[in-house]
This record gives C-alpha cells, structure tokens and sequence, in this order.
C-alpha cells in the first residue's frame, strides 16, 4: 500500500525530481520482495515464530548491491572536467566544515585535493571498500564522515542518514546480536527485547 501510493505521488509532481526520492521508491520496492519482517520488526513482536527466521542472503545482497550502485554511480558522475579539475564546487572550501584541512592546506588545494578528489575516490571506491571485512571499518569511518558533512553543507533531506543507516547492511547478518551480546546480561532477559 505504501509503496503504490509513494511512487504514485513521486511520478505525479515530476518537476519535484530527485534521484534520492527515486532510491527511496526502489528500496521501499525491494523490501516488499523480500523477509525484511523478521528480526526486530513490529511483524517479528507480533508473531513470535517468524523472529529468529532466516532471511536469505539474496535479500542482503539486493540491497547491498543497490547502495553499491548509489555510491559507483555518483563517482561515474564527477569523472567530469568540471569536478577533476576542481570547478565544480569550489566555494564549499571555505565553509566552517573544512577548516581543519585549511590549517595544513591552501584553500585550492583543499577544494581541488579534500573535496573533489576525496569525493571522487570515495564515491568510486566505497561501496568496494563496504564489501570486505579489512577494509570495512575504514569505509565506515570516510563513509560516515562523508555523509555526515553532506547533512551541514547541503539540503539533501535524510539522504546522509538514509546512507548512514545502510552501511551496517555490509556487516555480517549477526551483527545486532553480536553487538548486543557485549551489553550486561540484565538486558538480555528483556522478553520484547531479544537483544541477545
């Protein structure tokens, strides 16, 4: 129901177009093909028996490969001349956000070297860098600060933390539980919980 109506509304207002809005529509269309109503679910809450189910690796790798896609696809996008050479948005380099760079680093090269080339790389590697355990942790870490700049320089709505949220999606399917198995052991005996 939701999903009809979301892409109902998305292709009626076609001057509002935003690929952010479109991912939307496809991963909301994803999950209804898939078991995303398992493990810490309303539907898991409600329905005791389908909350330890196994959900098939297919579904992870779906959408493991969409956010692969988001991320190759917008480095695709700066291997313009405007972006390599550094023109494309040059002006962020004096925002407040890029300061610390600014300290060891002229203005343009910063623009040149931090935003472009670093958003260039990030976008094309990212989704390679999410996909193998030892470079991981290092992903998560550009990833999260790249979105996380993204939120104070730009008025993307909940795009950054859309991506922010996605990222664990490249982790182990366990990794809520192993997780939550570090916490005191008063919280796993939470029935609704399931922590552990």
């Amino acid at each position: 129901m939701f999903i009809s109506t979301y892409w109902y509304v998305f292709f009626l207002d076609k001057t509002a177009w935003n690929n952010h809005s479109y991912l939307y529509g496809l991963i909301g269309f994803q999950l209804t093909l898939m078991d995303g109503n398992r493990y810490w679910s309303v539907d898991g809450l409600r329905r005791p028996s389908i909350r330890n189910a196994h959900v098939p690796l297919w579904n992870y790798t779906l959408l493991r490969t969409q956010i692969f896609i988001v991320y190759f696809i917008a480095g695709i996008k700066k291997l313009d001349a405007d972006w390599v050479e550094g023109y494309s948005m040059s002006y962020l380099a004096h925002h407040w956000l890029f300061d610390p760079f600014k300290v060891i680093l002229p203005v343009e090269l910063v623009s040149l070297l931090v935003i472009h080339g670093g958003g260039l790389v990030l976008d094309l590697t990212a989704g390679y860098l999410l996909f193998f355990d030892a470079t991981r942790p290092y992903a998560f870490f550009f990833v999260s600060y790249f979105h996380c700049m993204n939120s104070q320089l730009f008025s993307i709505g909940m795009f950054s933390y859309t991506m922010l949220a996605t990222s664990p999606l490249f982790c182990y399917p366990d990794w809520p539980r192993r997780f939550f198995a570090r916490f005191p052991s008063f919280l796993c005996s939470v029935p609704a919980a399931d922590l552990c």
